[in-house]
């Protein structure tokens, strides 16, 4: 139901064992989803388990929080400011890829109720900040996508030692984030930034060397 102009979630009610939906290239907004993929639509919440809503009028998650199975979910070109719909439905959720890149969102904070998420990608949005406490919940994550924000510092990574990609290019980082000396990270990517030097990388370095090199840091500078 991709490219349909739609401005609502068409009647779902039938569709008992649906587990994929895509409503790409729509017109719906946050309210919309809330109605259509709960109120109106109560076993999707069982069933659904991935869903792509790639360019609608989204500015937050509520609609999604209420989908208790949903593992995949991808929210790329909408308006989103806020990832804190996550939390609209109590408790953690069982997602465990969240795209929601080409948004506008400015912080993590929600991003906790999901608590298995392996993959976070936030590319192109409009993070300026990263307190220490944002990925404190997120130790299942592999893959975590923040370029081309405005992020000045990155901490917490010590949270997430399964991460084996990090992409942090086009921000504006000056220090090199620390705690990524973890054994499985294979790829850092950092050009773009405003690091004086990859000196405090030396812990990466030393950690890709001692299981055979192929990875690394990947800087860029200026």
């Amino acid at each position: 139901m991709s490219v349909e102009g739609l401005s609502r979630v068409p009647d779902l009610r039938p569709c008992g064992r649906l587990a994929r939906l895509a409503l790409n290239v729509n017109a719906l907004t946050t309210q919309a989803t809330v109605e259509g993929l709960g109120a109106r639509a109560p076993a999707l919440a069982r069933t659904l388990r991935a869903l792509t809503l790639q360019d609608n009028k989204l500015e937050g998650l509520e609609g999604v929080a209420q989908l208790r199975a949903l593992v995949a979910l991808c929210v790329d070109v909408n308006a989103i400011g806020s990832l804190e719909g996550l939390r609209a439905g109590g408790g953690s959720l069982a997602l465990r890829v969240l795209d929601a890149k080409y948004n506008r969102v400015e912080s993590l904070a929600g991003v906790e109720a999901c608590a298995r998420l392996e993959r976070l990608a936030l590319y192109r949005n409009r993070l300026g900040s990263m307190a220490g406490g944002a990925l404190a919940r997120l130790g299942a994550l592999q893959y975590l996508d923040l370029g081309r924000n405005a992020l000045t510092r990155v901490e917490g990574l010590a949270a997430c030692p399964l991460l084996t990609e990090v992409v942090l290019y086009g921000n504006a980082i000056a220090e090199m984030p620390r705690g990524l000396n973890n054994a499985l990270l294979r790829r850092l990517a950092l050009n773009g930034n405003r690091l004086r030097s990859i000196e405090d990388a030396g812990e990466v370095w030393r950690a890709d060397e001692a299981r055979g090199g192929g990875g690394g840091v990947a800087n860029g500078g200026g």
